[in-house]
């Protein structure tokens, strides 16, 4: 008896568009949407230039069809690692900072392509903040206000906080390969994502 062909794309379909995706997302945090060509990526992917144009027209569905996916596999990410509901506690922040280091760490593109897209405003510095950081910034709002109101932390502005416990390390990741040679550290590790977020938190949380 012969088997039901599955319904929808082949698995070809998918490891060609993964492989695309891979290439583009790692040339785009590495070079920038401008500095990145079709040909860069297609060399990168180790395919035909006519397979990377069949499967994206141009350079811009490219670019947010892998944004989308990236951030789509950092949401999964942090759905799988945060406790749900997340305590509004001291715990329950120094486990969002830690998620957020790891997040770094483990999906560099998360972290160097904002660092590069943030620097003049266009519409992919528009896309990234209104498909994907807004929303991260609107929770992360939300759930300070809730520990200020607690006594948790000191009452500062939920962005300048935001941005004191995330920007360190957002820096010390992006940069990472500087932070090793200035400074001797890895900070690409889980044990230092650990200690950033326990110490960081120790700073903020309210004594």
């Amino acid at each position: 008896m012969k088997k039901k062909r599955n319904a929808g794309r082949p698995s070809a379909y998918e490891d060609a568009n993964g492989m695309i995706t891979k290439a583009a997302l790692s040339l785009f945090a590495s070079k920038g949407f401008e500095a990145t060509s079709f040909n860069d990526i297609a060399k990168r992917a180790q395919l035909p230039k006519a397979n990377v144009l069949y499967y994206f027209k141009d350079k811009d569905t490219l670019w947010k069809h892998a944004i989308d996916h990236q951030w789509k596999i950092v949401d999964e990410f942090f759905v799988g690692t945060l406790p749900d509901p997340l305590p509004p506690t001291r715990k329950g922040l120094a486990s969002i900072i830690e998620a957020f280091m790891l997040a770094c760490s483990r999906f560099p593109p998360y972290v160097q392509i904002p660092a590069i897209e943030g620097n003049t405003q266009t519409w992919r510095s528009e896309y990234l903040a209104q498909a994907h950081l807004k929303r991260h910034v609107d929770f992360m709002r939300s759930y300070l206000l809730d520990l200020t109101a607690r006594g948790i932390v000191a009452p500062i502005e939920p962005l300048f906080l935001q941005t004191l416990l995330t920007g360190g390390g957002q820096l010390l990741i992006g940069q990472a390969e500087l932070w090793a040679a200035a400074a001797g550290v890895d900070s690409r590790t889980e044990q230092f994502a650990r200690e950033y977020a326990a110490q960081v938190t120790n700073v903020i949380v309210a004594k």
